[in-house]
Order: C-alpha cells, then sequence, then structure tokens
C-alpha cells in the first residue's frame, strides 16, 4: 500500500471506533433511562453493551424469532463452558425459560425483560439486528436460602460472584451473537456498575474461601459511581479470549471496590 492508502486505513479505522463508542454510550443512556423509570426501590445494576466496530447496515439482515432464541440458548450454553465455577446463576438463567424462549419485539432488536413483572432478579437482554448486544441485571436481588444477605448501613450490595456471571453471560451472548451474524470485524464491550436514579454508596460482597458465604470485607471501599470497563473481542474469539474478556471486564469492575 502506498503511504496515503496507510493513513487513509488507519483514519478510517479510528473513525470507525469512534462511532462504536458513541452507539455503545447511546445504549447505555437509554437503558440506564429504561431501568430508572421501572426501578422501585434503590438498587445496583450490571450494565453492559457489545458493539461491532463494523455493524450490519440498516436492512441488511432482519432476525426472527427462532434466530434469536437459538443465541439466547446458545449464549447460556458457552456461559457454562467459559465459566466451569459458576456458583450463582447468572441473567441467562435467572430470566428462565418462559422469558428467555419468548423474546419480544422491539427496534429492530429482540428484547428479553422480566420488568413489567419481576418475578426474581430483573434482567433486560437485546439482541440487535445490527450485532450490538445489550444487557443489564439488577445486582441487589441477593437470596440465600430465601433470606436477603445482611448489609451494611444502606449501601447497596453488589455481590462479586454475581458480577463475575453477569460478565460471563454478556461475553458468551456477545460471542453466540457475533457468529449468528457472521461478523467479520472486532466487538467492543463496555461494562458498568451503577446505581440508578440518585447514586448511592455501593458495598461489595466477596468470599475468602471461595464458595463459603459472601461478606463485606473491612479493607474495601463503598464508591457512589464506578468508571466503565472496556475490552474488545476479536471475530470468532475461541474460548480462552472469551475467558480473559469476561475475566477482565470483571476484574476492573470489583477492583474499584479495593478488591
Amino acid at each position: 500500500m502506498a503511504e496515503h492508502q496507510i493513513e487513509r486505513a488507519y483514519r478510517d479505522r479510528f473513525a470507525r471506533v469512534g462511532r462504536a463508542e458513541e452507539e455503545i454510550q447511546r445504549h447505555i443512556v437509554c437503558t440506564t433511562q429504561t431501568i430508572t423509570a421501572h426501578a422501585y426501590a434503590p438498587s445496583a445494576w450490571f450494565l453492559a453493551v457489545s458493539r461491532p466496530q463494523r455493524p450490519l447496515p440498516r436492512g441488511a439482515y432482519t432476525m426472527n424469532r427462532d434466530a434469536a432464541r437459538e443465541v439466547l440458548e446458545a449464549a447460556k450454553t458457552r456461559a457454562r463452558l467459559l465459566h466451569a465455577r459458576e456458583l450463582v446463576p447468572g441473567p441467562l438463567v435467572g430470566m428462565g425459560p418462559d422469558i428467555r424462549l419468548n423474546p419480544r419485539p422491539g427496534l429492530r432488536r429482540w428484547v428479553c425483560n422480566n420488568l413489567q413483572s419481576p418475578m426474581n432478579r430483573e434482567i433486560i437482554t437485546e439482541l440487535h439486528y445490527d450485532g450490538t448486544v445489550v444487557m443489564a441485571a439488577n445486582l441487589s436481588f441477593i437470596r440465600e436460602g430465601g433470606a436477603e444477605l445482611p448489609g451494611k448501613d444502606d449501601g447497596l450490595r453488589v455481590s462479586e460472584r454475581l458480577v463475575t456471571a453477569c460478565c460471563y453471560d454478556f461475553i458468551a451472548t456477545a460471542q453466540e451473537h457475533q457468529r449468528k451474524l457472521r461478523l467479520d470485524s472486532s466487538l467492543q464491550l463496555t461494562a458498568l456498575i451503577i446505581s440508578p436514579g440518585k447514586p448511592r454508596a455501593m458495598a461489595p460482597l466477596t468470599s475468602t474461601w471461595g464458595d463459603g458465604a459472601e461478606t463485606e470485607p473491612p479493607y474495601t471501599r463503598r464508591p457512589h459511581h464506578l468508571q466503565p470497563a472496556h475490552t474488545v473481542l476479536s471475530p470468532a474469539a475461541a474460548d480462552e479470549e472469551g475467558r480473559s474478556s469476561a475475566d477482565e471486564l470483571c476484574t476492573d469492575l470489583m477492583s474499584q471496590f479495593g478488591l
């Protein structure tokens, strides 16, 4: 390639990355507004968006309900393979088969959520026709043996195990959606933990003994706001890269609590 062709190729690449980041932020704002409108109690939420650097153009592909079901079921299976030590169910399991197998139409997307009649944890999953994936889950709905876990003061509890399960489910869904649509570009992924409405202190829960009970260590921080975590997933990424991306997102989020 001539020098001016190389220059243009890099310029186009950076422009695509910038557009993807703008679209990711737009989806974050829209989903946050939806969560805020439905949340009936103070809560902390996991929110993540995956966007291809070269999304499918509008009108190029219209996903039907059966294809959306296949993506979600394949993602549930892949998440189990990626996260062999899963100790708590993630959003894909938490939705339940009735919601996961019956996605509803949205604006050029399929939407699974239980916000209208939440029986368990409130969850949102969106599969967009252009390759975008949105996932959100209420982290404050934490129960063990039918009783809510204790927390300090009014801090919103954030379970490290649950955040890990959310990251793996999100990565698995992004990968399966990428493969279903045969996307040939990298995925830009952003994950964050938010307190919709009024920002509140968030209290991390973790276990020193692996599969033991989770508690809030005395040395941790209780931030009101967390910075987003970012990573990139290559086209047709292998399982090892998926695990690495999920661990990277979880580590970047939970380290802001001092864990």
